[in-house]
């Protein structure tokens, strides 16, 4: 066959390059004027390349080869993704319906194991559950007014009966007190603010005639503070306040405080003096963070002040010990959190919430 015959059947470009590779495998000669093949049995190559691509995807021979079929115009690259999807553990053919509403009873059949831990816990030691829904009772000039960290509310009416209660016991004196000694303020004495503390539910409490050994409770509070990773703004405080016969020391409750932190697997603790308003003496309670390699500040107690007792017609000799502790810090120590954002706050994720040791606590 003539070249010219050749470019006219398949066209010049096609012609100058398959003329090229057949020379260059031997598969044609030039006799004269014209081309005659060279050989009786052709192995294409190329083809058998672009077949393996074409299903795939790959080419054993190597990036080289690739690259010169790239050149050549005869392959294109292209990036894809692909997923593999099989059966999971919690893999079903049937559906539930989802639930829509919040109602109250998912509310109360839905308390946070913590929650439930640590009632357990203080039930265990002899202790009753304190009604927490109430209202927090302190005089105008009272000293956790403004020592305590504090949110403040719109006001709303005050009925005279709760105005006279607030204001009599400002002036008063005895059971071992002088008393305020400062002007009683209306002003003052008709803010609203968030439970800090829950000294007035621990009184009201002890004042029952039904108390006989202990009560406590589990409930938040509301504290401004930096929202950092260490104090929230809003916590959960567990409350409680013990009446025993009428030998119960400071040492007591440094015991009870120790056992108590054991059954959480808290074993170093360890106490400060401090000071507050309602009890004398008083002891900031510290437990050591091995992730954080420091001591934390995890509550407070203390004897509650003779002139807080007498009036509600305990005898002299009869003691009475409270404390106050943060439910997260303790949780963040038995389980090497470092950030408290991990367990509260908005930006708790709800894998974390699954898969958390936490809620096993």
């Amino acid at each position: 066959m003539a070249p010219l015959q050749l470019k006219k059947a398949v066209g010049d470009e096609t012609a100058k390059i398959g003329q090229g590779r057949a020379f260059k495998n031997r598969w044609i000669a030039k006799d004269g004027d014209g081309l005659v093949k060279a050989t009786d049995a052709i192995q294409d190559q190329t083809k058998e390349d672009l077949q393996e691509i074409a299903s795939t995807g790959t080419l054993k021979a190597g990036e080289k080869i690739l690259a010169d079929l790239r050149k050549r115009k005869l392959v294109a690259q292209k990036k894809g993704q692909w997923f593999t999807v099989y059966k999971g553990s919690q893999f079903s053919t049937s559906t539930a319906k989802p639930e829509t509403d919040l109602t109250a009873d998912m509310l109360v059949s839905a308390l946070h194991p913590l929650l439930k831990s640590c009632t357990d816990i203080w039930i265990n030691q002899d202790s009753a559950e304190m009604p927490t829904s109430s209202f927090v009772e302190s005089g105008s000039q009272h000293p956790a007014r403004d020592l305590q960290d504090t949110f403040y509310l719109s006001p709303f009416h005050l009925t005279q009966n709760i105005i006279n209660a607030s204001q009599q016991p400002t002036n008063m004196e005895g059971y071992g007190s002088a008393g305020y000694r400062a002007p009683w303020s209306r002003e003052e004495s008709s803010k609203l603010l968030l439970r800090t503390p829950h000294h007035s539910i621990k009184l009201r409490e002890g004042d029952s005639k039904e108390f006989t050994h202990g009560a406590a409770s589990t409930t938040e509070t509301g504290q401004p503070s930096v929202d950092d990773g260490f104090r929230p703004a809003k916590l959960f405080s567990i409350d409680r306040v013990v009446v025993a016969d009428r030998n119960l020391t400071l040492a007591d409750l440094i015991g009870f405080m120790r056992v108590f932190f054991s059954k959480m697997g808290i074993e170093k603790v360890r106490f400060k003096p401090a000071y507050n308003p309602y009890t004398e003496p008083s002891l900031e309670i510290f437990a050591f963070h091995p992730l954080l390699d420091r001591w934390v500040e995890v509550g407070n107690s203390g004897m509650f002040r003779p002139e807080m007792l007498e009036p509600m017609g305990f005898p002299k000799d009869v003691r009475v010990h409270g404390w106050g502790l943060s439910l997260e810090r303790p949780t963040m120590i038995r389980y090497g959190i470092n950030n408290i954002r991990t367990l509260v706050g908005h930006k708790v994720s709800i894998e974390g919430i699954e898969t958390s040791p936490a809620v096993m606590f």
